[in-house]
């Protein structure tokens, strides 16, 4: 009768090359760095029961047990991993330090020109869909589901294994090389990097997808992240994101509006009868600014900023206006976005409405309410 063989499971995450708190060792559950987040954490979240033989982690709420941890590190069928520890066959993964010594070797890549950028994300987005949760998220803003379905929007998963098979789907279609999200696996496969929230296309005045933003459903700092997978914070072969500008709405037209953030423009756009927009990632996210002005036939722009934008700028004119103050003579974010539009000789004009409306969508779906019109 076949007899189950039992695994040490410290020992297979030693195997696994994951890290260990060395305090703990002696305990019956063994702390560890989860190889199923993200690689930037670095808390000991991981629980490896030396009496179950099973692991779970509190933050992504992986589980299992000797085999098939084993078998999710490295990619392979619980019944190859169970043959490998049990040294039916021989191991065929290469250490991970010979791994990256063959990865140190190579040029980090640049980021992967346009065409193929968009390529991988436009399958990567097709393969996922969106949570009734994010899609009443956006409905509630403003934008109707057939509207939400045009411009692709999609949940990013919360679970490691889903983004990884996203991933090799992906690897087996495209060059994943040098698009942000992407990383090369220390275990020698690629990831796809992801934090929970809603995904949103940044496309360029054709249409084309440039990057992806986050709108994270945990919100601690920043509410929105670029998909990106910077090796300066542990990516190993990834590539960080740019601040692409996103331009929405009718790109024939010439007039544009100029507002903070991607999705506050598609949802300013359809409810303004799809005027053109033009996205930066932040007030101070401009580099590629001139560039997306030059890429459409506008002569007239009309800056949109947050109101809070407008009410900095104006405190800093009054800080101008004081003798006793010398150092408010710098230009603030909204003037440089400004100046860079004059400077491609556009007529502009600033837009201000109420302040407790801070955003341009808040005003435009204010003004249809007003008028007893049903959005979304």
């Amino acid at each position: 009768m076949f007899e189950y063989q039992k695994f040490d499971i410290v020992k297979v995450a030693k195997q696994c090359r994951i890290k260990l708190n060395p305090r703990t060792l002696d305990r019956v559950e063994v702390e560890a760095w989860c190889p199923f987040c993200t690689t930037q954490s670095t808390d000991y979240h991981l629980y490896l029961n030396k009496v179950k033989e099973q692991f779970y982690c509190y933050k992504c709420s992986a589980e299992g047990n000797s085999v098939t941890l084993y078998a999710q590190v490295y990619g392979i069928s619980n019944k190859e991993a169970y043959k490998q520890l049990s040294g039916e066959i021989d191991c065929a993964f290469p250490p991970v330090e010979s791994v990256l010594r063959d990865m140190l070797v190579m040029d980090l890549p640049d980021v992967a020109p346009l065409h193929r950028r968009h390529d991988v994300y436009y399958d990567m987005l097709t393969a996922m869909s969106l949570t009734d949760k994010h899609l009443g998220e956006l409905t509630r803003r403003g934008l109707p589901s057939g509207r939400v379905r045009q411009n692709m929007y999609r949940s990013m998963p919360e679970s490691f294994y889903k983004r990884r098979a996203i991933a090799e789907y992906l690897a087996k279609r495209h060059d994943l090389q040098g698009v942000p999200g992407f990383y090369y696996s220390q275990y020698g496969h690629w990831e796809l990097w992801g934090k929970p929230g809603v995904l949103i296309p940044v496309c360029d005045a054709d249409g084309y997808i440039q990057g992806l933003q986050i709108r994270l459903d945990d919100v601690k700092k920043k509410k929105y992240r670029w998909l990106s997978s910077n090796p300066e914070y542990g990516f190993p072969y990834g590539t960080s994101s740019s601040t692409w500008i996103h331009v929405t709405g009718n790109r024939s037209s010439s007039e544009a509006y100029i507002t903070e953030g991607g999705l506050k423009g598609d949802i300013a756009s359809y409810l303004s009868g799809d005027r053109l927009f033009i996205c930066t990632a932040g007030v101070s996210s401009i580099r590629y600014l001139g560039d997306a002005l030059r890429s459409l036939r506008v002569s007239k722009v009309y800056g949109c900023y947050d109101m809070d934008q407008i009410k900095a700028l104006r405190e800093l004119q009054a800080l101008r206006a004081d003798p006793y103050v010398t150092d408010a003579h710098k230009l603030s974010p909204l003037e440089k976005m400004e100046a860079v539009v004059r400077s491609s000789g556009l007529s502009y004009e600033r837009c201000e409405w109420a302040p407790e409306l801070n955003g341009i969508d808040d005003y435009y779906l204010d003004c249809l309410r007003r008028q007893g019109k049903q959005v979304a």
